[in-house]
């Protein structure tokens, strides 16, 4: 219960946030374990029920990227330092330079242009 100590000002969870989040743990976990099957067995695969729902649990991981995309773009103060970094970056990803070295080198430029 780590995870719901913040939720309230007393640090418990209610029943209601403990049981949403004890579903979403049961959806992860059966989620994760019919991934692990259908590896095993193509029939589960190529099923319809689970198509749609790994089509949908992509589709609302790359909704929460995208809000947090926004977000963390809204909150950064955009000056000219990181929006060069930000241009930089994508510049380095189109080249297809590894991205291990963008994350590495937009690091050591960030901290410079902190300082």
């Amino acid at each position: 219960m780590c995870a719901l100590e913040g939720l309230t000002p007393t640090g418990k969870a209610s029943p209601e946030e403990f049981l949403a989040a004890a579903h979403g743990t049961c959806f992860a976990m059966a989620l994760t374990q019919a991934l692990m099957m259908a590896h095993r067995k193509p029939e589960i695969r190529t099923s319809l029920p689970f198509t749609k729902a790994t089509h949908d649990t992509v589709l609302a991981f790359v909704g929460l990227l995208l809000v947090m995309t926004v977000r963390l773009g809204m909150a950064v103060p955009w000056t000219w330092g990181p929006i060069a970094l930000a241009v930089a970056a994508f510049v380095a990803l189109r080249l297809k330079v590894d991205v291990l070295w963008v994350v590495l080198l937009g690091a050591v430029a960030a901290l410079v242009l902190v300082r």
